[in-house]
């Protein structure tokens, strides 16, 4: 049987205008100052030979986005800041509020 893609696309305005926002976030110039600052976005390398990623990002914002939509938000902000092989490499993404990340236990 072949394959049939189907691909998403963001369901809301809200959700578009968060893509934006997590892609200028990404673009940023960090400091010491924006550590305390959201969103706070972890990225880890999780095979050097692949150079695979796992991506978190705690942000209050996700507290009206279903929690199936936030990795998608994320993977469009790494491909419209970094292209799409950039986001290829994104094997998890996780988006938690605050108050998600502290019940479990996720250090951001």
């Amino acid at each position: 049987m072949p394959l049939r893609r189907i691909e998403s696309q963001p369901d809301s305005a809200l959700e578009k205008r968060l893509i934006d926002e997590l892609a200028t976030e990404l673009l940023s110039p960090t400091s010491e100052e924006a550590a305390t600052d959201q969103p706070s976005i972890v990225e880890e390398e999780i095979d050097a030979r692949t150079k695979r990623l796992s991506v978190t990002v705690e942000w209050e914002k996700w507290k009206d986005i279903p929690i199936p939509a936030r990795g998608g938000i994320i993977l469009e902000a790494y491909k419209k800041s970094f292209g799409e092989d950039r986001m290829y490499k994104i094997t998890r993404a996780l988006g938690v509020t605050p108050d998600e990340a502290q019940r479990l236990k996720i250090s951001v």
